[in-house]
């Protein structure tokens, strides 16, 4: 049987809402309202703070485990971005090598796996991995001067078998006449020119597909 941790700490509030309800007695036997010997209101102090101690190791335990769970969970980002170099730039040759390179080296250390598919200056590229890796990856990214006009156009969590499909991070490059450029063109243009969100999620998963094939 498995429990979620919300039904957990329901529980460990519920069992601490009852052992407070002996303080009380406790408290009166210190007092004298209650006859009790000493023996007796020792033993009854004892238990009641074992159970307060046992309840709130229970707690500490599960907020632990809740955050490891949190850790290794994986997560999907895709952004789609250009680069901030005219690709007539003297330098951009340099800055494709470099980012592609830095990708490919970075990603392998934090074991993200995903896509990075560059045509005329545009790129788009799906991260899968670890929640905080992801996540970390993608602020970088947002912030790397290389790129400008960086659009985040999905972000879920997913299995290990979803991450399983791309292997590694791949590295596609689209000539303007072939279908993937004339795809992820047509994506730039709609995240720039519309707000309908169907469109441009249609057309992502038809490039992720088309990348998928290639792949294979």
């Amino acid at each position: 049987m498995t429990v979620d941790s919300q039904t957990v700490r329901t529980w460990l509030h519920d069992i601490a809402n009852r052992a407070m309800s002996l303080g009380g007695p406790i408290t009166l036997m210190r007092l004298g309202k209650i006859k009790a010997d000493q023996d007796q209101l020792m033993a009854m102090e004892q238990k009641f703070e074992a159970l307060s101690d046992a309840i709130n190791s229970a707690r500490h335990q599960l907020a632990a485990n809740v955050a490891k769970s949190e850790s290794q969970q994986l997560l999907e980002i895709t952004c789609i971005s250009q680069c901030a170099v005219d690709t007539n730039d003297s330098e951009f040759e340099y800055i494709l090598n470099d980012i592609r390179s830095e990708s490919a080296e970075r990603n392998s250390k934090w074991n993200i796996n995903g896509f990075l598919l560059y045509s005329d200056g545009i790129f788009l590229q799906r991260l899968e991995g670890n929640s905080e890796k992801v996540r970390q990856l993608a602020a970088t990214i947002a912030l790397d001067p290389r790129h400008k006009c960086v659009t985040f156009l999905s972000q879920q969590p997913i299995s290990h078998s979803d991450q399983d499909r791309w292997k590694s991070m791949l590295f596609f490059s689209a000539k303007q006449e072939d279908k993937l450029a004339e795809s992820l063109h047509r994506l730039q243009q709609l995240v720039l020119d519309s707000n309908d969100a169907s469109q441009r999620n249609a057309l992502l998963n038809d490039l992720t597909d088309m990348l998928k094939d290639k792949s294979a």
